[in-house]
């Protein structure tokens, strides 16, 4: 299972998130996934998300569009960080 997916399941266990908020969140974290090439949101570097979210307003994405996977991409990374996360398993 991937950080993305476990971070996914984290939002739906500990905060009870609804479906539809899971779904946009999973959309938003492959939208900027696409965005990021072959660089994963957990390995991709500073220059790399910059590149990737400024790519998404210059397609025509709204600062709000462009700021949900970003702050995505900010959780899953934080989740990761901490120690006993239950994401920390798929850190390498």
């Amino acid at each position: 299972m991937t950080a993305e997916a476990r971070w996914l399941d984290h939002l739906a266990a500990e905060r009870g998130l609804a479906v539809h908020s899971l779904a946009a969140y999973g959309r938003d974290l492959k939208i900027l996934q696409a965005s990021l090439g072959d660089r994963s949101l957990v390995t991709a570097g500073y220059d790399d998300l910059t590149v990737a979210l400024r790519g998404l307003r210059a397609a025509g994405r709204s600062p709000r569009s462009v700021a949900r996977p970003a702050i995505g991409c900010c959780s899953v990374r934080c989740l990761l960080a901490r120690p006993h996360s239950i994401c920390a398993s798929t850190q390498a």
